[in-house]
C-alpha cells in the first residue's frame, strides 16, 4: 500500500515521480524511502536532537524539481543539502554553514582533551622508597 503525505521538502520526496500523482499519494519509491527502518531512526533521531531538518521545509527547500536527500541519486542535488563535520545546515539559507559548536565538533574537542590529559601525564609517579 501506498505511504500519505509526501511533498516537496521532504527528505523522500521523489521528484521523477508522475506528474498526475497527487503529493498526498506517495510513490513506491517515496513509500520504499518513508518506510526504510534506518529512514526513520534518521528520523526520529533528528527531531529529538532538534536537528533543523526535522522542521516545516522553507521555500528553498520546496523546490518540486528537486529530490529529498532519500530519493535523490547518487550524486545528485537535493532539496536539502547534507551538511558533514563542521558544517552544519542553514535553514534560513538551506545551505551549509561553519558551526564550531556543533555536536560532531564538540565531541572531537572532548575527546582530544581527554588523550591530552591521558597522555600529558595525570599525577606524578612516585617511585619506591
Amino acid at each position: 500500500m501506498y505511504g500519505l503525505a509526501e511533498y516537496p521538502g521532504y527528505y523522500c520526496y521523489d521528484a521523477g515521480r508522475p506528474s498526475w500523482l497527487p503529493y498526498w499519494l506517495d510513490d513506491l519509491t517515496e513509500s520504499e524511502c518513508k518506510w526504510s527502518p534506518s529512514t526513520i531512526a534518521g528520523n526520529i533521531k533528528a527531531c529529538a536532537t532538534g536537528d533543523p531538518s526535522c522542521g516545516t521545509p522553507t521555500p528553498e527547500q520546496a523546490n518540486p524539481d528537486l529530490s529529498g536527500p532519500g530519493a535523490a541519486a547518487p550524486g545528485a542535488p537535493t532539496n536539502v543539502p547534507t551538511c558533514s563535520g563542521l558544517y552544519s545546515l542553514d535553514p534560513a539559507s538551506n545551505t551549509c554553514k561553519l558551526n564550531l559548536f556543533s555536536a560532531p565538533v564538540l565531541l572531537g574537542a572532548g575527546v582530544f582533551i581527554l588523550a591530552l590529559t591521558y597522555v600529558g601525564g595525570g599525577s606524578p609517579r612516585r617511585y619506591g622508597r
